[in-house]
């Protein structure tokens, strides 16, 4: 190799040498450790020949940030063309770019006749090897919707050199897009060095009852940077929790329907309207009508759709052919059966009533009766044209004819009382029975309209006319068979007897037949 100089002993002696690097660059992984470099002579040296290797930062950190800084010290030992020398590489778990320094060989060290050779300088490039992994701090968020916001936490598996930006999208699952929240999707940065990231999305606060909504939100795993990737936790779940409350009320405290009507129609109301469908159950007090009977008694389910604030529901209503009167029952809103958050308002019952529509009437059997005197009580005869459900009482007064109450009848008033379900009653009108002569003598009934109640009128015949037949007779004799009187004593004066009295004057007419023979008066033929 010397081709100038002599060799001896296979050494060059007075030769020049040049020293560099095997190769001009390097790269390896950050987690190798320590890596080794080679350096050469381009021809062996009798002595030792020790070189020195400065370093230089690019964008690797010397110092044990990212390799050991140097100088570092390599040794050819006599004979030798090769030497190695060790950096050691720092292992970080930060991600980054691959970083670089470079190796130069110090010319100041060389010794004589060893010059650099094209090769003193080396780049060396550190591979990172950190990939981080993106993920939801918790799988969960839970938010009430009056909150205004929920606050999510990415977090980096690993920190970066530098920021990291990221999207975050959302999936409506029950939730609406841009109702119940703001829709993204949401960037959210990590700055260098951070492992973990906020971000707010806002929730819109409504009136409106609902359950619980949810949306997804995933990380976008096409807006991160080459070398990130997500983890199997890249996807939460948030649930909004309703604030809402709403209560169910009758629309109005009372209800009057017609018995003939139909069904009654009722109305229950919302406060709000709800996202989802609210049953309520109404449940029927009887109060003077009867469940069953006078109307279907309950319970009643009323459900309202979503998004519904006012529904309706019929009470089937019975219409019977009896007088009744108007009846009523109460219908109350179970709270005991309605749904989280839905309470009862005022008013929370409601009472009805049912419009009797029977016009039933009371009135005489027939407007003239007959009695004998001595054959009393009369007893006339009430009839009412439909039946009743309760006891219906009826006064009857008397008004005086020619017969007078107290002496020919016993005079009123009379009260007459039908029993429930009963169409015909008689009563007793007492009738005097005298030994007085007299004339048939009537009085008057008349139904009192004052005193009818509920749906009752006074029907026709209202009144009747009562005629007492007199049942006495009377004889008319003298008070003695025979007279005696003196021929200058004046007129005679024979005396009649009645058997009874008259109730009006009786006037009799005589035919006198005197006997001559006897001087006696002998007959009246008596006549009124």
């Amino acid at each position: 190799m010397c081709s100038d100089y002599k060799m001896i002993n296979s050494y060059c002696c007075k030769c020049t040498a040049t020293v560099g690097f095997t190769e001009v660059s390097r790269s390896f992984s950050e987690s190798i450790g320590s890596v080794t470099f080679t350096a050469s002579l381009s021809n062996p040296s009798s002595t030792d020949i020790i070189v020195q290797v400065r370093d230089t930062q690019i964008t690797a950190t010397r110092g044990g940030v990212d390799y050991d800084s140097g100088p570092y010290t390599v040794t050819f030992t006599a004979g030798q063309t090769s030497a190695s020398f060790n950096v050691p590489i720092n292992d970080d778990n930060i991600f980054e770019a691959n970083e670089t320094f470079s190796l130069t060989i110090d010319p100041s060290s060389l010794p004589n006749r060893v010059t650099l050779s094209s090769s003193a300088t080396l780049t060396a490039t550190i591979s990172d090897d950190d990939s981080p992994t993106v993920s939801f701090s918790t799988a969960i968020y839970r938010v009430g919707e009056d909150d205004g916001a929920v606050q999510l936490q990415l977090v980096l598996s690993n920190p970066s050199s530098t920021d990291i930006t990221v999207q975050v999208s959302d999936t409506a699952v029950n939730a609406t897009r841009g109702v119940d929240y703001t829709a993204g999707p949401y960037a959210v940065m990590f700055p260098a060095g951070q492992m973990s990231a906020l971000f707010d999305i806002t929730i819109n606060d409504d009136n409106i009852l609902e359950r619980s909504e949810t949306f997804t939100i995933d990380v976008d795993s096409s807006s991160l940077p080459t070398g990130v990737s997500v983890s199997s936790t890249s996807q939460a779940t948030v649930a909004i929790d309703n604030d809402d409350s709403i209560t169910v009320r009758f629309d109005q405290s009372t209800y009057s329907v017609n018995e003939d009507a139909g069904p009654s129609q009722l109305v229950l109301v919302l406060s709000n309207i709800a996202s989802f469908p609210i049953t309520v159950q109404v449940v029927s007090t009887d109060r003077t009508a009867t469940g069953g009977d006078d109307y279907n008694s309950g319970p009643y389910t009323v459900t309202f759709p979503a998004e519904v604030t006012s529904m309706s529901f019929n009470v089937p209503i019975r219409d019977e052919m009896i007088c009744e009167g108007n009846e009523t029952f109460t219908l109350t809103i179970d709270s005991s059966l309605l749904p989280n958050n839905v309470g009862v308002a005022d008013p929370g019952n409601t009472t009805v009533s049912i419009v009797d529509n029977e016009v039933c009437t009371v009135s005489f059997e027939q407007s003239a009766y007959s009695y004998d005197e001595n054959n009393g009580p009369a007893q006339p005869v009430l009839v009412l044209s439909n039946p009743s459900s309760t006891d219906i009482t009826v006064q009857v007064l008397s008004t005086d004819g020619t017969a007078i109450g107290g002496d020919d009848y016993n005079s009123g008033p009379y009260m007459v009382t039908f029993t429930a379900g009963q169409t015909s009653v008689s009563f007793n009108v007492g009738i005097i029975n005298d030994n007085t002569l007299e004339a048939n003598e009537d009085f008057t009934l008349t139904i009192d309209s004052s005193s009818i109640l509920n749906n009752f009128r006074v029907g026709d015949p209202g009144s009747a006319t009562v005629t007492i037949v007199n049942d006495d007779a009377i004889t008319v004799t003298f008070s003695q068979s025979t007279y005696s009187f003196n021929e200058d004593a004046g007129p005679a004066q024979p005396v009649l007897v009645l058997s009874n009295p008259s109730s009006t004057d009786i006037t009799v007419q005589e035919e006198v037949l005197i006997m001559i023979l006897d001087h006696t008066l002998s007959q009246f033929l008596l006549e009124t």
